[in-house]
């Protein structure tokens, strides 16, 4: 299947699919360093953006969509989170790109703290 991944990191999940004959067509994360390590492992297809920043158009179309959205501001573990901080609204991002594309199915992982 072709997958496009967000919230990628280092592409841990991604590989895990590529090992299982997928193929991931484009893939993005906002934090340099893990776009880095993504390119030197898995491969130059990941884009270095704020997601919010990504236009649909942007995005090839796919099988699947894949991501994890990031938790910490809003999971009991993280003793300083707060409302407002601006992470608590990236799932609206994974729903945007869902309904924009949509693929036949999706992944939401979830990483236990």
């Amino acid at each position: 299947m072709k997958i496009v991944s967000i919230f990628s990191g280092a592409g841990g999940l991604d590989l895990g699919l590529i090992q299982a004959n997928h193929q991931i067509i484009w893939a993005n994360d906002i934090d340099s360093d893990s776009c880095e390590t993504y390119k030197l492992n898995i491969g130059n297809h990941i884009i270095c953006k704020d997601i919010s920043k990504v236009e649909l158009a942007e995005i090839p179309d796919c099988d699947v969509v894949i991501g994890g959205f990031p938790c910490q501001g809003f999971s009991m573990a993280n003793m300083l989170r707060v409302v407002d901080d601006e992470r608590n609204t990236l799932y609206k991002q994974f729903y945007r790109i869902i309904k924009g594309k949509k693929p036949s199915y999706f992944i939401r992982v979830v990483v236990p703290l």
